[in-house]
């Protein structure tokens, strides 16, 4: 217990020195964070309101609670896949590659103690976000409802009650992955992952079925869609534990609401004693064989991927090659960036490839318009994000390595030109088949794919020079986590800079489409004319981009001191 008590004293002061902290952050930043922060949750709340507010019509309000019943189950279970998921995922780097861990385990602290102090921080990572995401999901439910006064302290408790459930079952996977199979942990995820993205795809398909153009809302079609969903109702489930729960409060049943909260409260405390176990038996095993565990991958100069390189890279110098081949190796070898790059491209894809089942590509050419450039700056918002998560801390993340840059052969320009090259190369490869798939799947012309494609290609370039010339002119080589360098100065401004680069070209570009297709107050030859127009502004805003901040990066970069 005096163990205990100690580290939760270490864990307050903690927080106490992250709050203290946040005084010293620029007032920009604090400012852009709270902005988009609250336009996401104002977006999210208007789109649950106005979800809730069409099941409140008459021809649904008879079903209304077994509606919410659905709605609350299947949002908790979505939410306990993804916490089992970024918990155990948490779990493992915290326990047992984290140096904090290995200190503790040195000192007179139980492992009892540690494996508690460390959940409950992975706990805490992984869960506040699906709580603030919760909140404009319950907020409209209780706006557009007449719910009783006790339902939103009654959300808190069942969240609170929710939530160690995952966490233990992810946890207790983590360390028994560490344990007896630490060198197949990248296998175990990449299966798992595997499984649950065709479950979500098979469903998916089922749901794009029903939701097609020509449907009618109807009982029949209500009972078709829940059909779908009907998983979600599981009784061996904690979602329908939860979703019951939560749907009894809504409608005043707070004895029924009582009896799923103890049911959801023993299952919690039951799997939390068991992982306490598990990890008292375990934990220390599971770190000394990850420590002892080797890398049996052996990595060979001019494989067949140095050979692909070359050759997507033939324009460049042989040095330049060099660099570029270096940070693709790098960042195929960091499961933690890989994998966040192929998770929302996945579903950018697995979007786009639904479009013609959600009968897109049989709208009015006006609505098909709108939705492809929709889509342009939805895949260009997220290349703003990869950019300034991954190109902008690259020439901080060499830290106190630096120095050997300096005693090589090679200009530091070309170090710069080397990533920017690395960053335009991959943004491309990603983003044209992205855009490619959502018009083939809309029918638009080709002139107008062409046109995205162009588009798409400008803000690659741009935003890729935005990120490596503000990185290079705002480095800090002291810090080796890439969040904490993203959340400096230079990161805010690289986010700014990418937001308004993105909206300007994309409200350049769209504005005569939009004119020509939708109002027709312009004629042929005239939108021909803007369109030109609007290409020429769009590279010369894409050249100023390019041209400015890569020209202070590398004026930085050459005055720099290793």
């Amino acid at each position: 217990m005096n163990d205990g008590r100690a580290l939760i004293a270490l864990r307050f002061q903690l927080l106490r020195n992250i709050l203290a902290t946040v005084r010293e952050h620029s007032r920009l930043k604090i400012a852009v964070v709270l902005l988009f922060g609250l336009g996401v949750l104002a977006g999210l709340s208007y789109l649950f309101y106005r979800m809730f507010e069409f099941l409140t019509g008459r021809m649904l309000q008879d079903m209304r609670f077994f509606l919410d019943e659905y709605i609350f189950a299947l949002f908790f279970l979505t939410l306990f896949v993804m916490l089992v998921f970024s918990t155990g995922i948490i779990a493992f780097s915290s326990l047992f590659r984290a140096s904090e861990t290995e200190f503790l385990l040195t000192q007179p602290v139980s492992v009892g103690a540690v494996f508690l102090h460390k959940f409950s921080e992975a706990t805490a990572f992984s869960s506040w976000a699906f709580l603030v995401l919760g909140l404009p999901l319950f907020g409209a439910y209780g706006v557009t409802s007449e719910v009783p006064w006790y339902f939103f302290p009654g959300i808190v408790v069942f969240f609170a009650a929710f939530v160690p459930l995952p966490a233990c079952i992810g946890a207790a996977i983590a360390m028994l992955v560490a344990a007896y199979f630490p060198r197949k942990r990248r296998h175990v995820l990449a299966g798992s992952g595997l499984l649950i993205g065709l479950a979500v795809g098979s469903w998916a398909l089922q749901m794009a079925h029903f939701l097609r153009r020509d449907f009618e809302v109807s009982q029949a079609w209500v009972e078709r869609i829940l059909s779908t969903i009907s998983f979600c109702q599981n009784p061996w489930l904690p979602s329908r534990w939860v979703g019951r729960g939560v749907a009894a409060v809504a409608h005043g049943q707070p004895g029924e609401a009582l009896f799923f909260l103890l049911l959801l409260l023993s299952n919690s405390l039951f799997w939390g004693m068991l992982c306490y176990l598990l990890a008292v038996r375990i934990l220390r095993r599971g770190w000394s064989v990850c420590q002892a565990a080797g890398q049996r991958r052996t990595y060979r100069l001019e494989g067949p991927m140095d050979r692909l390189l070359d050759a997507a890279t033939f324009f460049l110098r042989p040095e330049m090659r060099l660099f570029v081949k270096k940070d693709v190796k790098t960042f195929l070898r960091d499961p933690a960036q890989w994998s966040q790059v192929l998770i929302f491209v996945g579903l950018l894809g697995v979007y786009s490839l639904n479009l013609r089942n959600l009968g897109h590509d049989t709208m009015d050419i006006v609505w098909k318009n709108i939705i492809a450039f929709l889509n342009l700056a939805a895949t260009s918002l997220t290349l703003s994000t990869y950019t300034g998560r991954f190109v902008f801390p690259m020439i901080s993340m060499e830290g106190r390595r630096f120095w050997i840059l300096g005693l090589l052969p090679v200009e530091r320009r070309s170090i710069l030109l080397a990533k920017f090259f690395f960053s335009a190369i991959g943004a491309l490869l990603i983003s044209e088949g992205l855009m490619v798939l959502s018009d083939y799947m809309l029918r638009m012309p080709l002139g107008m794919t062409a046109l995205h494609c162009l588009v798409v290609g400008l803000l690659c370039v741009g935003l890729s020079a935005i990120a490596v010339g503000l990185g290079a002119t705002f480095p800090n080589l002291r810090e080796d986590d890439p969040s904490k360098i993203v959340a400096g100065f230079g990161g805010t401004l690289n986010l700014l800079l990418s937001l308004v680069f993105v909206a300007v070209v994309v409200a350049v570009v769209a504005a005569p489409c939009h004119l020509y297709f939708a109002r027709g107050t312009i004629s042929a030859a005239t939108f021909r004319a803007w369109i030109a127009v609007s290409i020429a502004a769009a590279v010369g805003l894409c050249a100023i981009s390019c041209l400015v901040p890569m020209r202070i990066g590398m004026r930085a970069f050459e005055r720099m001191e290793f």
